[in-house]
């Protein structure tokens, strides 16, 4: 749940940096290949944008817009890497994005990524996200 904590303004080009929220590496390195959601504040809207943040085997991709979520309300996140068929799943409450990829190492042993903000600046402000874990559900993909 993301509250209006998440709001907030830098006043300059760095309000676009992709805060990460959660996702999963293949790999020793998330800058190797991986996979997270991730988001910024829409201020206007008053609402959080969620992307797709990915690496594939040391390339950032460019942000894929995925959709945008309320503040003060539970959504459910999920990832899926379909190593079989060569394509990323996110699914957000009842939306779903679908990403083609094509990695040359298509398994191994990785680690979960949490939530981290921006890249070159720190918070301007405490920021608080709320966390809980879901059942596990059986996904048809």
């Amino acid at each position: 749940m993301f509250t209006r904590s998440c709001l907030y303004n830098l006043y300059d080009n760095d309000q676009w940096d992709v805060n990460k929220l959660l996702g999963f590496s293949i790999g020793h390195h998330q800058r190797g290949s991986s996979f997270r959601f991730g988001w910024r504040p829409i201020l206007n809207e008053e609402v959080i944008e969620i992307v797709a943040y990915e690496y594939h085997e040391g390339f950032r991709l460019r942000t894929m817009p995925i959709c945008k979520v309320s503040l003060d309300e539970w959504h459910q996140f999920t990832i899926v890497y379909d190593n079989v068929h060569g394509k990323s799943y996110y699914f957000v409450d009842d939306k779903t994005f679908v990403n083609e990829l094509n990695l040359g190492k298509k398994s191994g042993l990785g680690y979960t990524l949490g939530i981290y903000f921006g890249g070159n600046e720190k918070a301007p402000q405490d920021i608080i996200i709320y966390k809980r874990k879901s059942s596990p559900k059986t996904l048809n993909l």
